[in-house]
């Protein structure tokens, strides 16, 4: 008997929530870390656009500098830059930290006001992380759990280090260069 009625049974209906969420509980880890892939990618290229300012700056003044606007290099307009006696600091949207410092350029995602991954060029034979100076450092602190790690990793980083630093743990891996 055939009433002429069209449509999808509730069963149907179902199935198709079903999939769709498993689609979407497969999908939305993956995406997240695209997403902080990318953004590490601008911090890394940033990081190390500064390192090569830097070098540059160095060949013309026989020093090295700890100060942005001494750089032949330009940070977005919204940056909101510190300068202290030792270096200085420049923070884009609560999102992205760099630091400069005669030694050392790094720079780190940041979530809820803490560092989540930290890139990380040491130079000038400095003997913060080993005695040869010139190394290339990824960071992955606790709070960005598996992801901070695989992203070091997937740069080729090797590890390096476990400590803790300002009451947060992290990993260091060292990049060859």
């Amino acid at each position: 008997m055939n009433t002429g009625k069209k449509g999808f049974t509730l069963i149907e209906l179902l199935v198709v929530v079903l999939i769709i969420g498993i689609l979407a509980a497969i999908a939305l880890p993956q995406y997240l870390r695209a997403v902080e892939k990318s953004r590490f990618s601008t911090v890394f290229s940033t990081v190390k656009a500064l390192k090569e300012a830097q070098e540059l700056y160095y060949m013309v003044n026989n020093s090295y500098t700890n100060r942005f606007e001494d750089l032949d290099i330009s940070l977005p307009k919204s940056a909101d830059i510190t300068n202290e006696e030792d270096y200085a600091i420049a923070e884009i949207g609560g999102n992205i930290r760099y630091t400069l410092q005669r030694t050392l350029v790094s720079g780190s995602t940041m979530k809820n006001g803490k560092r989540y991954l930290q890139y990380q060029l040491v130079y000038a034979n400095s003997s913060a992380w080993d005695s040869n100076g010139n190394i290339i450092m990824c960071i992955a602190f606790d709070i960005s759990g598996e992801t901070g790690k695989s992203i070091c990793q997937a740069l080729g980083g090797t590890w390096y280090s476990a400590n803790t630093s300002a009451g947060q743990e992290y990993t260091a891996y060292k990049i060859s260069k």
